[in-house]
C-alpha cells in the first residue's frame, strides 16, 4: 500500500519508538518480537512489485531479498554483509548515478586516476581495494570507465567480502549490482522534472501498460510493456565551464506474468555528450603546497582545460532476454541472455604529477597534460540456473545449479599524451588553443591494446535448514577461462604492424560457507568464510615482464579470502533492520623480490580487518532510516627477508580508518516529509608505502577527512503531485579526491540545490 495523508502517527507514539531504538542499539539490538512469523519483503526484479516513482511503499518486514537467484534466503538469513539500497531511498536523495547511491554505504572511496589515467564515471575502492572493475547490471559485468544513471534502477545490492562463488573472477572486496525495471502487471505514469545549481536540468519517465492479450487465464494474458527515458543537460556545482548532456531509453515488455513460464524482453540506449573535468592541480589547494614565492589564493572553480577541443562522448547499448519457467511448485529454470556493448572517447587536459614541469612559481603558471582515451567493451552472456526446494529425511534443502558463459571484448587505440598549452594558475584561460604538437596523436602504425576473455563456469548454492535454529549454507562455483590479448607498440615506422600476442587459460575453483544461527525468527547470528581470484589477464592485457602478475608462464592467480562473523535483526514488529559485522579480509599471493636470491615470489599480503554496523527501513510507518558505520584497520604483510619489508604496517591506499553515512525521513500527516543525512569519511593515503612521506614540493600525501550534510523537503500537493527540494553540503565543507601521483584533485560538490517536481498517475 502506499503513504499518503490519511495516516497519522501520534507524537507520543513517536517518543516511544525513538527509546526503544535507542535502548535497542545500545543493548546490542537484541530486542525483537520474536512470536512474529517472517512475511518476506517483495523481491525487486519480481513482475507484480509496486514501482511508481515519488511514492513510499510499506512493506511487512524489513528484511529486503537480493535479486540473484543465488540468494534463496532473505538477507536477515544471508551470513554475509549485503547492503540493499532501495530506489525510495536515493529517489528522496536526488541521487543522477551510481556514484551517488554508493555514498549510502561505509567503506567505499572514490578515485581519481593513477598517474595520467584520468578517472572517470564510476570508480572506487571498497573496503582496500579497487573494486571498479566489479560492476555487474542484472547479474553481468558491466566494464567501461563511464557514470551510470539512476533512471533506470529500481535497486543497487553491494555484497561485501570476496564473492568468488558468486560472480567469478575478481571481487576482491565484493561487488556492486545493479537491478533493472521489468514490467508489472499493473498500470502507471510516472515523470520527474528537476532543477538545480549550474543550471542543471533534468527529466526522468516511467511508464508502465499491462496488455491483457489471449482469453482470460492464456498465457499472453499476463502481458506488459515499460519505457523508462531520461533527458538531462547543465553544469556542474563548483565547477567552471563544465557542461553535460545525455539522454537514455529503456523499453522493455514481459508475456506470461503471472503464469507459469515468463518471458521478458529489455534493451537500453544512452549517449552522453559531455566536457570531462580535468580536476586542479595540487598547488592549486590552499595551503598544501609551499612554492617560493607563495602560490595566490586560487578560485576552487578553476577549470584548466580546452573548452573548445576538451570532450567526453560515451555510448551504451544494452540487449537481453529473460525466460522463467515453473516446472513445479518447487522447481524453477531460468536463463538469461545479454549483451551490452559500451564506447567512451575523451580528451582530456589534466595534471598528472607535481613539481616544476608542472607548475612554475616565478611566472604563475601552470603546465597541464592532454590525453585521448578510446575504450571499447562489449560482452555476450548466457546464465542458466536451476532453483530447487526439497527436503532430505528431516533436513530442508533450497538449492541452486547452473552455469555461466560469457565472452568479453576490449578494444583500446593507444594515444600519446602530450604537453598541452599552459596558462595563469588563478585565471586560467578556457578559449586558449592549443598548436599541432600540443594535441595527443596515434603513432603512424596505429597502436592498440586488445583483449578476449572467455570464461565457462559451472555452480551449486545450497542453503540447508537444520531444524528450527539452524542454516547451513554452501556454495561451489568452478570456472575455465582463456585470455587473448594483442598489443601493437607505437612506430614512426607505418609498416611496423605485427602486434605482440599473448594467451593464457586455466581453472579456478572459488567458494564460500555460512552458518547461521536464529535465536529468534527476527534475527541471526553467523559465522561465514568466502574466498575469490584474480587470474593474469582478468583486464584483458597480459605481459611477459617478469615483474607483472599478469604474466601466466610465472604467476598464480591473486587469492582473496574473508572470514566474517555478525548479526542481524528486525527491531520494531521488524520494520528496522540493523547488522554488526567483524570480518578479516587477505589479499594473498602478490608480489614481492627475494632479497637473498633476487627473485620475485608471491608471498606478500594485504590484510584488512573491521567492523562494520548498517540500519535500515523504518522504525515508525511514517520516519524512515538508513545508514552505517565502519572501521577499517588495513595493513601491508611481507615476510622477513623480502622487499616488501619496507613497508610492513603501512596503510592500504584510499582506505579510510572510520567512515559513515546516515539518511533519515520522516513524514508529517499533513503531507510534509522532512529528512537530511550525512557522510563522513576519515583521510586517507594515496598510495601504500611505510616510506617517509614525499616532499611536499612534488605532490600532496593525503586527502583530507570530511563531513558533508544533506536535508531534504518534500511536500505532496496531492496523490498525483509532490515537490522536493534538496540541499547538498549545507555547511559548504571543503573536500576533495586525490589521484595516486598527487598531482591533482578533484572538489567534492559545494553548497548546492536541486528542486524536482515528481508526478504520478
Amino acid at each position: 500500500m502506499y503513504l499518503d495523508s490519511r495516516f497519522r502517527t501520534p507524537v507520543a507514539s513517536l517518543r516511544g519508538h525513538a527509546f526503544r531504538l535507542t535502548a535497542a542499539l545500545v543493548s546490542g539490538g537484541l530486542v525483537a518480537d520474536a512470536a512474529t512469523e517472517p512475511v518476506a519483503s517483495p523481491d525487486p526484479s519480481s513482475t507484480n512489485a509496486p514501482t511508481s516513482l515519488g511514492r513510499t511503499v510499506v512493506t511487512a518486514s524489513s528484511s529486503p531479498q537480493m535479486s540473484s537467484p543465488k540468494f534463496v534466503q532473505p538477507v536477515l538469513d544471508t551470513p554475509q554483509t549485503l547492503v540493499v539500497v532501495p530506489r525510495e531511498v536515493y529517489a528522496q536523495q536526488g541521487a543522477m548515478n551510481l556514484s551517488d547511491v554508493l555514498r549510502n554505504t561505509p567503506g567505499i572511496t572514490f578515485a581519481a586516476g593513477e598517474g595520467g589515467n584520468v578517472a572517470s564515471g564510476d570508480s572506487f575502492f571498497l573496503r582496500g581495494f579497487d573494486a571498479s572493475g566489479s560492476l555487474f547490471v542484472d547479474g553481468v559485468r558491466n566494464l567501461g570507465a563511464v557514470s551510470r544513471d539512476t533512471y533506470n534502477l529500481e535497486q543497487v545490492e553491494i555484497a561485501k567480502g570476496p564473492a568468488g562463488a558468486d560472480t567469478g573472477r575478481g571481487g576482491s572486496s565484493g561487488y556492486v549490482n545493479m537491478v533493472t525495471k521489468a514490467p508489472r502487471r499493473e498500470d502507471f505514469l510516472d515523470a520527474s522534472v528537476a532543477y538545480g545549481t549550474a543550471e542543471q536540468k533534468r527529466f526522468t519517465g516511467d511508464l508502465n501498460r499491462a496488455v491483457p492479450l489471449g482469453s482470460k487465464g492464456g498465457w499472453l494474458q499476463g502481458t506488459a510493456f515499460r519505457l523508462n527515458g531520461l533527458f538531462q543537460e547543465g553544469g556542474v556545482p563548483g565547477r567552471n565551464h563544465l557542461q553535460n548532456r545525455s539522454w537514455g531509453a529503456s523499453p522493455s515488455v514481459a508475456l506470461g506474468l503471472g503464469t507459469p513460464t515468463r518471458v521478458i524482453l529489455q534493451g537500453s540506449f544512452g549517449d552522453q555528450d559531455n566536457i570531462p573535468d580535468s580536476g586542479l592541480p595540487v598547488v592549486a589547494l590552499p595551503g598544501a603546497i609551499p612554492t617560493t614565492p607563495p602560490t595566490p589564493a586560487v578560485d576552487q572553480d578553476n577549470w584548466y582545460g580546452l573548452a573548445r577541443e576538451d570532450f567526453e562522448k560515451v555510448r551504451q547499448r544494452t540487449a537481453q532476454m529473460r525466460l522463467e519457467h515453473d516446472v513445479s511448485e518447487g522447481l524453477t529454470l531460468r536463463n538469461q541472455f545479454t549483451w551490452n556493448r559500451t564506447d567512451r572517447d575523451a580528451l582530456t587536459t589534466y595534471f598528472q604529477n607535481g613539481g616544476a614541469a608542472m607548475y612554475n612559481p616565478a611566472t604563475g603558471v601552470v603546465t597541464p597534460r592532454r590525453i585521448r582515451s578510446q575504450t571499447s567493451n562489449s560482452i555476450l552472456s548466457d546464465q542458466l540456473s536451476a532453483s530447487a526446494k526439497f527436503d532430505t529425511g528431516p533436513v530442508e534443502h533450497a538449492l541452486v545449479a547452473g552455469a555461466d558463459f560469457s565472452r568479453e571484448f576490449q578494444e583500446v587505440p593507444t594515444w600519446t599524451a602530450v604537453n598541452g598549452p599552459g596558462t595563469s594558475i588563478t585565471d586560467p584561460d578556457p578559449y586558449r588553443l592549443s598548436t599541432a604538437a600540443q594535441v595527443p596523436f596515434q603513432a603512424a602504425n596505429g597502436p592498440f591494446s586488445d583483449g578476449t576473455l572467455d570464461t565457462a563456469a559451472g555452480y551449486v548454492f545450497d542453503t540447508v535448514k537444520l531444524g528450527k535454529r539452524f542454516l547451513l549454507n554452501g556454495s561451489l562455483r568452478f570456472e575455465g577461462y582463456s585470455v587473448e590479448s594483442e598489443t601493437l607498440a607505437g612506430s614512426a615506422d607505418p609498416a611496423a604492424r605485427t602486434p605482440t600476442a599473448l594467451s593464457a587459460s586455466g581453472t579456478m575453483l572459488s567458494w564460500k560457507t555460512g552458518l547461521v544461527f536464529k535465536p529468534a525468527e527476527a534475527g541471526s547470528l553467523y559465522l561465514a568464510m568466502a574466498n575469490s581470484l584474480v587470474p593474469p589477464g582478468t583486464a584483458f592485457t597480459l605481459s611477459s615482464a617478469t615483474n607483472s602478475l599478469n604474466n601466466a608462464a610465472l604467476f598464480e592467480p591473486v587469492e582473496n579470502r574473508n572470514y566474517e562473523a555478525g548479526v542481524k535483526w528486525e527491531l520494531f514488529e521488524r520494520r528496522l533492520g540493523t547488522g554488526l559485522s567483524f570480518y578479516r579480509s587477505e589479499n594473498r599471493n602478490n608480489l614481492t623480490q627475494d632479497l637473498n636470491t633476487f627473485e620475485l615470489v608471491q608471498d606478500q599480503e594485504n590484510v584488512v580487518e573491521g567492523v562494520e554496523f548498517n540500519v535500515s527501513d523504518r522504525v515508525t510507518d511514517a520516519w524512515t532510516v538508513f545508514g552505517g558505520v565502519g572501521y577499517i584497520d588495513s595493513r601491508f604483510t611481507a615476510p622477513s627477508g623480502t622487499s616488501g619489508t619496507a613497508n610492513n604496517g603501512a596503510v592500504l591506499r584510499f582506505t579510510p580508518r572510520v567512515s559513515a553515512n546516515l539518511w533519515t525521513t520522516y513524514r508529517f500527516p499533513f503531507g510534509l516529509t522532512l529528512g537530511g543525512g550525512m557522510n563522513y569519511s576519515d583521510s586517507v593515503l594515496r598510495s601504500t608505502s611505510g616510506a617517509p612521506v614525499p616532499a611536499l614540493s612534488t605532490a600532496l600525501p593525503e586527502a583530507q577527512g570530511y563531513w558533508v550534510f544533506n536535508t531534504m523537503a518534500t511536500y505532496e500537493f496531492s496523490r498525483n503531485l509532490n515537490v522536493r527540494l534538496n540541499v547538498y553540503n549545507v555547511a559548504d565543507e571543503f573536500y576533495f579526491r586525490l589521484n595516486n601521483n598527487g598531482g591533482r584533485y578533484y572538489r567534492g560538490t559545494p553548497r548546492s540545490f536541486l528542486l524536482t517536481a515528481n508526478l504520478a498517475f
